[in-house]
């Protein structure tokens, strides 16, 4: 049982009073005549929680009599006496909204005070709120298209927000950005969290006494100042905010994490890791949410049987699988999943001879088995996979085996959409059209909607074409890619064929280009790649010059330096400068596009 908590609010100078026993909780001063008044909340120092969550934001909405929200949301963090100054007086003012929020951004109570009168208020913890979760349903129009629409479930939403409409589903358009925030000398291949940076903080425990917390990654993706230190968080989400997006892919997303040298730990066994901060920042409370595609970084053997397994190998990943998906079920910052990204290669998912195989066999039946977790986990969420832009699947698993081709049995499994990592520079006819392995070209039985989990070009050239270690931006450069923005995204966008998009990517990953003919290659130096393709805007198929942004150490930091100081994040944290000639041209199209 939660211990009551006496509170006390008064309402801009009306003598508005609420509380639960004798003592004060909540009080206001008066604002004397105007049209605006303060609120002051005064709370007697517990914790607002319920089941292990503690309420820590204040986020107040004055309504008029009509329902409409005439001020705010604002947000607070929650004090012994949180104020709010310029509200709304009666007669425009009818109702004052006070939310208690998780993290900032999830909800857990609710408060509503009439703005009439004297009113009671019970303790917010005996307030508990209907928890927030969505609902997404692709359905076909029947003419080839699809659409994807989502449902606000729970405590009703205002009409402020964004795909909060509560009264039934609503139609949108995914407009995300691939969101990979590793950090220059740093691997997202490394054990132990395989490129999880979105993990809360938690203690360690030694026989039973707390000896340390280990801080997350919020100093890449939060706001505000960083707690004991003169640093602000980089604010990356409220960037991808700016820049139109409604969606995030995220590449790994996991509740168990290796061993720290890459050792295999038994199934549900160690830290459990969850991220909560992570998806309630994301969620704001529903204000303009940035929805998220999760991946799962399944490894390679659970579905190439031509790989030896490391021992419990399997068996981990798919615990974590299950696992993961349940965590992240009931929360509604979440669209879906990747079963993986990129996994699909020659022979195993499309042999060059065309034949079955036991290869082929495995791809697809470990696939298939990792659809149907996830649909019988999470059944309001969308599961996929991220394939590479080929053809030679389509062309094969469209047809094979004779009797029950294996695209037919991925979308019985339950998969929601082909995820496309493409990086088309004229069309999308092979992908959506009518050619021979398109999307577009297949039967009922295998027909499901695009999504492209990846889709952009580099930002940079060579100075020297025999030198990849001259890579280089400029405005020139910059101006090229946006050209190409500028041409290929309404081409992906207004088809009916498409879900969505995802920029690929925020942000330069300094690690990703790993050339074996380069001596001098390591993951703390900007590197290029000799190859590529003539069509590309700048000539090359630079890993690590693909962002929205590019990156530099800030502080004097060296380049090779640990990323990882302490318990927490090396300070201050990389910085990154925005490609704006590209960012404008693909804002521009993510705010002009209407869902």
């Amino acid at each position: 049982m939660l211990a009551k908590k006496n509170l006390l609010v008064a309402l801009m100078g009306l003598g508005l009073v609420a509380g639960c026993g004798s003592s004060q909780g909540f009080t206001a001063t008066s604002p004397g005549a105007s049209n605006t008044g303060t609120v002051t909340i005064v709370e007697d120092g517990r914790p607002i929680s319920a089941s292990g969550d503690v309420a820590d934001t204040l986020e107040l909405e004055v309504l008029n009599a009509q329902g409409e929200v005439i001020y705010g949301p604002i947000l607070k963090p929650l004090e012994p006496t949180t104020i709010f100054e310029g509200v709304p007086r009666p007669p425009e003012a009818a109702l004052l909204e006070i939310d208690y929020l998780r993290n900032g951004g999830f909800l857990l109570f609710r408060a509503e005070v009439t703005a009439d009168g004297n009113v009671t208020l019970l303790d917010p913890a005996e307030q508990p709120v209907d928890p927030h979760n969505t609902n997404w349903i692709v359905t076909p129009d029947g003419s080839g298209g699809f659409t994807l629409t989502s449902e606000v479930q729970g405590t009703p939403l205002r009409s402020n927000r964004i795909l909060a409409q509560q009264d039934g589903a609503t139609p949108t358009k995914l407009k995300g950005v691939c969101y990979s925030p590793a950090p220059i000398n740093f691997s997202n291949k490394e054990a132990p969290a395989v490129g999880d940076l979105f993990w809360d903080s938690f203690d360690v425990f030694v026989d039973g006494v707390k000896v340390d917390t280990i801080f997350n990654w919020f100093a890449l993706w939060g706001n505000g100042q960083l707690g004991g230190t003169e640093f602000y968080a980089r604010n990356d989400l409220n960037r991808i905010r700016d820049l139109g997006c409604n969606s995030i892919r995220v590449y790994s997303m996991i509740a168990r994490q290796l061993g720290t040298e890459g050792q295999i730990p038994p199934p549900k066994s160690g830290q459990l890791f969850e991220h909560k901060q992570f998806l309630d920042a994301c969620w704001n409370n529903g204000n303009s949410p940035i929805y998220v595609i999760v991946d799962i970084p399944m490894a390679d053997s659970c579905v190439r049987k031509d790989i030896n397994p490391a021992p419990g190998e399997i068996e981990f990943w798919e615990s974590n699988l299950e696992e993961t998906v349940l965590q992240l079920a009931d929360h509604p910052a979440v669209i879906g999943f990747n079963i993986w990204n990129e996994k699909d290669a020659a022979p195993t998912s499309f042999p060059s001879n065309g034949q079955v195989s036991e290869l082929t066999e495995y791809f697809y039946g470990q696939s298939a088995k990792y659809a149907s977790i996830i649909q019988n986990n999470a059944p309001g969420k969308l599961a996929g996979w991220a394939f590479h832009d080929a053809p030679d699947f389509v062309r094969f698993a469209s047809v094979k085996p004779e009797a029950d081709p294996y695209m037919a049995q991925m979308k019985a499994a339950g998969f929601d959409y082909w995820g496309v990592n493409s990086y088309q520079t004229d069309n999308f006819d092979s992908i959506l059209g009518n050619l021979s392995g398109s999307y577009g070209n297949l039967p009922e039985s295998m027909s499901l909607p695009v999504l492209f989990t990846e889709l952009g070009w580099p930002a940079t050239g060579h100075r020297n074409p025999s030198d990849s270690n001259s890579i280089y931006e400029d405005a020139e450069t910059r101006s090229k890619t946006a050209a190409m923005v500028g041409k290929m995204y309404p081409k992906a966008l207004n088809s009916e064929k498409v879900l969505g998009t995802f920029y690929f990517e925020f942000q330069d990953e300094w690690w990703k280009q790993e050339l074996v003919s380069n001596p001098s290659y390591n993951s703390a130096t900007w590197n290029g790649t000799p190859a590529a393709p003539t069509t590309f805007p700048n000539g090359y198929w630079d890993e690590e010059g693909f962002g929205l942004y590019s990156t530099r150490r800030s502080g004097g930091r060296a380049n090779n330096s640990d990323n990882r100081s302490g318990s927490g994040a090396t300070l201050p944290v990389d910085e990154i400068i925005e490609r704006v000639e590209i960012t404008e041209v693909l804002t521009g199209i993510y705010k002009g596009f209407s869902d």
